[in-house]
């Protein structure tokens, strides 16, 4: 599982003093050609999840600040769900091979699967 978002400050950080080109974790969904997503899809062992979140932090902690992207991840540590409602993330598909996750992810009425109680 990578979690990307071209707002991690601390990727552009490490872009700018490294002068490099860029890095994964800085990617947006464009930034693969549909060559690079069919690849992906064929691979079948690495889900890539674009972070369009917000409000909770830019930098390079975002996957645990944020209750969305933390949640999802939850959910592949607890239950090592695959991506997709009917496994219990209700991940968007922004292009074959991608997933994405926003500020929306698990809301009542967004279509996500009602948490099992124990």
């Amino acid at each position: 599982m990578i979690y990307f978002s071209p707002e991690d400050s601390l990727i552009k950080v490490s872009k700018w003093l490294f002068r490099s080109k860029e890095r994964v974790g800085g990617m947006s969904p464009e930034d693969f050609s549909p060559m690079s997503r069919s690849r992906l899809v064929s691979l079948g062992t690495v889900d890539f999840v674009y972070c369009d979140v917000s409000g909770f932090s830019t930098s390079h902690d975002y996957e645990f600040a944020h209750p969305a992207v933390a949640s999802d991840l939850i959910m592949v540590l607890r239950e090592n769900a695959a991506p997709g409602a009917e496994h219990g993330r209700p991940l968007k598909t922004p292009a074959e091979g991608l997933w994405e996750i926003d500020n929306q992810y698990g809301l009542p009425g967004t279509g996500a699967p009602v948490p099992k109680q124990k």
